[in-house]
């Protein structure tokens, strides 16, 4: 304990004794581990151990730590995009979706109230036929960031899709 210590990565919570991990008779595998090192170091790795037998005996323990840091990054990254507009970085349609529905079980239980504002930029067509889609996007983007910052950090602003805004 005075070299590592294994935690869980989504509550912090130290993860099982490495005295009764080692005596189990059976394969442990833990995918949610960050093994913090002496220096402080805090590395995601996969954990298991497993039973080394002889005959019926146990004869000892092989633990192993594999770095899974690339794997997780990679995941949350995937996770972050699948969620996002990729032209302003707000919330897409299916997440703004997710969040409405989340937002209106809240009300039904906790007798809440929310407001849903939904904003269609008129005459957008105009900017990109008369001033390129590159102009169309920035000014997608500048009404994105005008949005966030009039805006609570508690909203949520979305993209649509084309020219569609949730608020």
């Amino acid at each position: 304990y005075d070299a590592l210590e294994l935690t869980s990565e989504s509550s912090g919570e130290r993860l099982l004794d490495l005295d009764s991990l080692a005596s189990s008779e059976t394969v442990i595998a833990l995918e949610d581990a960050v093994l913090t090192g002496r220096s402080g170091a805090k590395t995601p790795v996969h954990f298991s151990v497993a039973p080394i037998k002889r005959g019926a005996f146990k004869a000892g323990s092989v633990i192993t730590f594999r770095d899974v840091h690339h794997e997780r990054e990679l995941r949350r990254r995937l996770a972050w995009k699948a969620s996002r507009d990729d032209l302003t970085g707000l919330s897409n349609r299916s997440e703004f979706r997710r969040s409405i529905g989340a937002l209106i079980d809240e009300a039904h239980r906790e007798d809440d109230h929310h407001c849903l504002l939904y904003i269609d930029l008129d005459e957008f067509k105009v900017v990109n036929d008369t001033c390129g889609h590159r102009a169309g996007d920035d000014l997608l983007r500048q009404v994105s960031a005008n949005l966030v910052g009039l805006l609570r950090q508690s909203d949520t602003v979305a993209r649509l899709g084309g020219d569609e805004f949730g608020v």
